[in-house]
């Protein structure tokens, strides 16, 4: 109450609501106190009278009578939040990295790393009380990863693998898994072997288990395949942490004590390297928001401008995939009530660390030196631009636009080649400054999260699901379930007839814990727009048709994330759902598709489109005359007046995202629907459908 009396303002509206009359007078609302903490408790409450917790504790100035955990002696030693040690080092990319990319500063950084850390003291006087655990602690878990060539392997040596068994034995609560990560276990055959006679009950992994929902995968392989194996950890690690939860170490890393306690109190711990993060031990709940949003930074690696990418130029360790990052973004995204434990490494803290140095020098276990041979932007960027590739119309790759597009824009529009070409040009600069603004925040209303994909054949006759696009399905929603909150909708025309499709898809929920929801189209054909049309094509088994008609009424009215079956989706989309109004797939010739398309519900170039499937039979005989054969026709229910629309009718704020083959997504049509027909479809050249006379 003191808050509200001092803090609202004049322009604050309150509703005090009293309680109701018991007598039965009108009100509101009627209150009928529990009292369940005042004297006798109920409800296993204990009664407050008798409680033993003092929250001003939590104050580090109010607990000076309070035995010091003997740790806080380190970590006061060169305080994380005033830390001098490698700053200078780092200070050009620091600097340049939160003024240029980020809305914040060194010196707001070090103020926030302050408050943070009254709170690690305040956490830390008072370990040992029961009331200072999390209710939902970091998983009881711990991650070791090898990686090493494929060709010449290199065993890890023995001695790191004692300190490895000697660190988990520290552990001592029962609770505690511990997971082994490599390549291919068969090729290291005697690291397993030990392993296996440990007696620390370590589970041995392949890293394919993990692979499809990895984030930042192409910089990894980029990483791994240059032999810089430590740089390549890195991105590996913080996918272990963000996919699993629980405690990453190197085996350079030793524990010094029972690690129990600290993962129950605080939400992210870390190796500090005086003023910078340290990757070579981390711990983190799965799905935190620091760690999710580095693996989103990765994932966006190339939106970093061109001029700001040498930032930390002269830093031998990798300042975009490593430490650098880490400590950028444990400092942006940590919130007020996190709790952070930053650990010096040394023989009076919780973990002390022996490096391996495994990538300085000549190198060691056949790693390239990062000192001899310096990462290029090649490597940490990539060399494709997603820019390779603009929005625009190539008559010479695309005959459809001369005889079918063009016309109808004249026709229809009144509008000439050059005007298009001109909006288009627009449209496609605001993708490129868009993507480029890594600053730029989400929308208010951003694209749902939902995908949809879709299956239409014969009730007749029906065809199964191939499992190859099962499999490509369900790997691209493991890429986009790293962000929470998606939902994922299977459609149907009856899901009775497809069991052997439904069955698999159940089981990959049930394995992956996806929120796949399987759904009879028939549940929207009473309100889709240009249904006459989807009924007709669907009578003639011309499904994939009827499919193009069906999924952008399923966009238009829930919005969300469309795709085709032969879709595999490289990276996660979802940060550009928020700032992005439209998403296309994009021909390498440089015209959209819809078989890769996100928008918003009510999408005003998705009403207008379905507002012409209706009317179509209305359209003057100059302009059907354009289009009299069923293959021609799919100029108007596929996606060119789709484009064109989307040419002439995109607002001047209106932001739309392009997405060829390759990086975020691959794209394999089955053309079951052409010369040779597939999964039941009937070949469009045999199809007598005439969709102006579809009423």
């Amino acid at each position: 109450m003191a808050v509200i009396d001092k803090f609202s303002t004049g322009e604050s509206r309150f509703l005090f609501v009293p309680e109701g009359d018991k007598s039965g007078g009108k009100s509101l609302m009627t209150i009928n106190h529990a009292q369940s903490w005042k004297r006798g408790g109920r409800f296993g409450n204990i009664p407050i009278r008798q409680g033993k917790f003092n929250i001003l504790d939590l104050d580090p100035a109010r607990s000076v009578a309070r035995q010091v955990n003997p740790y806080l002696r380190k970590l006061l030693s060169d305080p994380y939040d005033q830390s001098t040690g490698n700053f200078d080092y780092y200070r050009n990319f620091f600097t340049n990295v939160y003024e240029k990319m980020f809305p914040t500063t060194v010196d707001a950084i070090r103020t926030k790393r302050t408050k943070l850390l009254q709170r690690t003291r305040a956490i830390l006087d008072a370990l040992d009380e029961k009331q200072s655990k999390r209710l939902t602690p970091i998983p009881y878990l711990t991650h070791r990863i090898w990686l090493t060539s494929d060709e010449t392997p290199y065993e890890v040596p023995n001695d790191r693998l004692e300190m490895y068994f000697e660190s988990l034995k520290q552990l001592k609560a029962a609770k505690w898994v511990h997971h082994f990560w490599c390549l291919n276990p068969d090729k290291i055959p005697k690291t397993i072997k030990i392993l296996e006679q440990s007696g620390c009950d370590i589970q041995v992994h392949r890293l394919e288990e993990i692979l499809p929902a990895m984030r930042g995968k192409d910089i990894f392989w980029r990483l791994y395949e240059g032999k810089y194996y430590t740089a390549a950890s890195d991105v590996l690690r913080f996918n272990l942490v963000n996919l699993k939860g629980g405690l990453y170490s190197d085996f350079g890393v030793e524990y010094a004590t029972d690690l129990t306690p600290y993962v129950e109190r605080f939400d992210y711990l870390f190796g500090q390297e005086g003023f910078i993060a340290g990757t070579s031990f981390l711990a983190a709940p799965k799905n935190s928001v620091v760690v999710s949003n580095l693996l989103r930074f990765l994932d966006g690696l190339n939106r970093v401008p061109a001029a700001f990418r040498n930032f930390g130029d002269g830093v031998v360790t990798p300042p975009w995939t490593a430490l650098g990052i880490l400590t950028v973004m444990m400092d942006i995204h940590t919130r007020e009530t996190d709790r952070i434990l930053p650990c010096p490494y040394g023989f009076d803290s919780l973990v002390k660390t022996n490096h391996m140095a495994s990538w300085l020098g000549a190198g060691k276990f056949g790693q390239t030196s990062l000192q001899r041979q310096p990462l290029s932007q090649e490597i940490i960027f990539g060399d494709e631009s997603l820019f390779s590739i603009p929005y625009r119309m190539n008559l010479e790759k695309d005959a459809l636009i001369e005889k079918y597009t063009l016309p109808v824009a004249k026709l229809l529009y009144g509008v000439e080649k050059a005007e298009i070409e001109e909006k288009r040009e627009a449209l496609y600069q605001r993708f490129k400054d868009t993507y480029c603004d890594i600053k730029l925040q989400p929308r208010s209303t951003p694209i749902p999260l939902i995908s949809h994909r879709s299956w239409i054949t014969s009730t007749d006759n029906p065809t199964e699901v191939p499992a190859d696009r099962l499999q490509m399905y369900i790997e691209s929603l493991q890429i986009l379930d790293t962000s929470p909150g998606w939902q994922h909708l299977f459609w149907c025309m009856d899901k009775t007839q497809l069991p052997k499709t439904v069955k698999f898809l159940e089981e990959a929920k049930a394995r992956l814990g996806l929120n796949i929801q399987v759904r009879d189209i028939i549940e929207i054909l009473p309100s889709m727009r240009g249904r006459s049309l989807f009924e007709a094509f669907y009578a003639d088994n011309r499904f994939c048709n009827a499919n193009d008609i069906f999924r952008l009424n399923v966009l238009h009215t829930q919005g969300g994330l469309y795709a085709d079956m032969g879709c595999t989706f490289l990276k996660d989309l979802t940060p550009f759902l928020g700032v992005y109004d439209r998403l296309f797939f994009l021909y390498d010739w440089g015209n959209i598709d819809h078989s890769v398309c996100a928008t918003k519900p009510n999408d005003d170039i998705l009403d207008r489109y379905l507002n012409s499937l209706e009317t179509l039979h209305l359209l003057s005989g100059e302009v059907k005359v354009i289009t009299p054969t069923a293959p021609s026709q799919l100029a108007w229910t596929g996606s060119h007046h789709l484009m064109i629309l989307l040419d002439l009718f995109s607002k001047e704020t209106d932001k739309v995202m392009f997405v060829p083959q390759g990086q975020f997504l691959t794209l394999k049509h089955a053309n079951s629907w052409g010369v040779t027909p597939k999964f039941g479809n009937k070949s469009i050249l045999e199809s007598k459908v005439d969709i102006f006379r579809v009423l």
